[in-house]
């Protein structure tokens, strides 16, 4: 629970964050096992482990700065591709139309200007 309050938040990739997830989880795991072999109590090394791990709020802030730029960028894109949560069909086939129409006219400028540079004089 700890460790999902953490990345969930993270504007990431999904593969970036289960990556998070397992190592955060292991690091969770590890600090668990200190405390249960200290304590010899597991209720109450849960509770340590939680108190080490720290505040997922302030956790989900340092990791979100770690997040390399194309994580970020990748996760713009499969959402401007693949549509946003709870968006609506309508909305998504203008998103859509507008990618299309923006791809098509900088493709058409694009051969203007090496026709341009390329034409016989």
């Amino acid at each position: 629970m700890l460790v999902e309050r953490a990345v969930r938040p993270l504007r990431a990739g999904p593969g970036y964050k289960n990556r998070v997830r397992e190592e955060l989880l292991a690091h969770l795991t590890t600090i668990f096992e200190e405390e249960r072999a200290r304590l010899g109590n597991d209720q109450a090394a849960l509770a340590e482990a939680g108190r080490r791990f720290g505040d997922p709020t302030s956790l989900t802030r340092d990791l979100q700065e770690a997040v390399p730029f194309r994580e970020v960028f990748w996760l713009a894109l499969i959402r401007w591709l693949g549509g946003w949560p709870g968006e609506s069909p309508a909305r998504s086939l203008l998103r859509r139309t507008t990618l299309i129409i923006f791809g098509f006219s900088l493709l058409i400028c694009s051969l203007s200007c090496a026709s341009l540079c390329f034409r016989d004089e």
